[in-house]
């Protein structure tokens, strides 16, 4: 099973307020199942049933939460792979260093 920040935020999943609560259901109901989390932003609201990426902190999930999923232990030995637009100046680049910075050590 794959995860999308952006697609179960358009579905629905409030990510930015309810992340504990919104993993807790996927985990509760996955746990082993759950292998790949693609990472990234979205420029739609929440439940809008819109897809639009969005570079990693400019959209509106925003970089407190991607700083949660990075950091949640629940997510270890899941895949994330970083799914932002792409663009000739390397951006995707950066948008890996941005989620680097973010991790905590252990």
């Amino acid at each position: 099973m794959c995860l999308d920040s952006a697609h179960m935020y358009a579905a629905g999943y409030d990510l930015k307020n309810r992340y504990d609560e919104v993993i807790d259901t996927f985990f509760t109901n996955f746990k082993d199942k759950i292998k790949v989390f693609h990472l990234n932003d979205t420029n739609k609201e929440c439940g809008s049933k819109i897809d639009r990426h969005a570079y990693i902190g400019r959209g509106l999930l925003g970089l407190e939460f991607f700083e949660k999923l990075v950091n949640d232990e629940r997510l270890d030995g899941v895949l994330g792979i970083l799914e932002t637009p792409f663009d000739e100046d390397k951006s995707y680049k950066n948008q890996l260093d941005i989620l680097k910075s973010l991790r905590r050590q252990k």
